[in-house]
């Protein structure tokens, strides 16, 4: 054979966790494009039309904008952390990035009456909307945090770890009882 390629092993619980950071980029990606490069027309896709004609528009592209650099910020992170330490970090920081919107939008949806001014129907329909979407992208990344989880201590055990063998310091102890307690058997 002219060509020898030898993939890497990988499991299925790297390609779960991979898919759900793939899904977070996807999601990040056109959501910081769209609050930096385009607001206003973002915020037209919102409902909210007139809004770059408000006299408080130059105060919510200040929002938008750091609000931008909050989610690029989180993406930037989570790769960072997937590089160096591993995917399962990288996936667990944005889990915790993700906790405040979804605590948000909850808030927003369920808990906020429309009556008091703080919202009104269209922002609950928006943020049923985005719960909808960042719950089942964080769902993503849980069930690939709880699969990593699982996998790190499948196979593990303190005396026989069937994945690496006796730790050093079991070896020597393994010798030691052989030899001394274990000699007449």
């Amino acid at each position: 054979m002219i060509f020898d390629i030898t993939l890497p092993h990988i499991t299925w619980d790297w390609w779960l966790g991979l898919t759900a950071l793939a899904v977070s980029f996807a999601v990040a990606g056109p959501f910081v494009y769209g609050l930096v490069m385009t607001p206003a027309k973002w915020a037209a896709e919102q409902g909210y039309e007139a809004a770059a004609k408000e006299s408080s528009w130059g105060m919510q592209l200040v929002f938008f904008r750091t609000v931008a650099g909050y989610v690029a910020f989180a993406a930037t992170v989570a790769m960072y952390n997937w590089y160096t330490v591993s995917m399962a970090a990288g996936i667990w920081f944005w889990i915790y990035m993700d906790l405040p919107w979804l605590a948000t939008f909850a808030y927003i949806v369920y808990v906020e009456d429309p009556k008091t001014g703080g919202c009104t129907e269209k922002d609950k329909d928006l943020m049923k909307k985005n719960l909808k979407t960042m719950g089942v992208k964080t769902g993503m990344l849980a069930l690939a945090a709880a699969v990593f989880y699982c996998e790190f201590y499948n196979g593990t055990n303190y005396v026989v770890d069937s994945k690496h063998g006796l730790p050093a310091e079991l070896t020597m102890m393994l010798g030691v009882v052989k030899n001394k307690f274990l000699k007449g058997h």
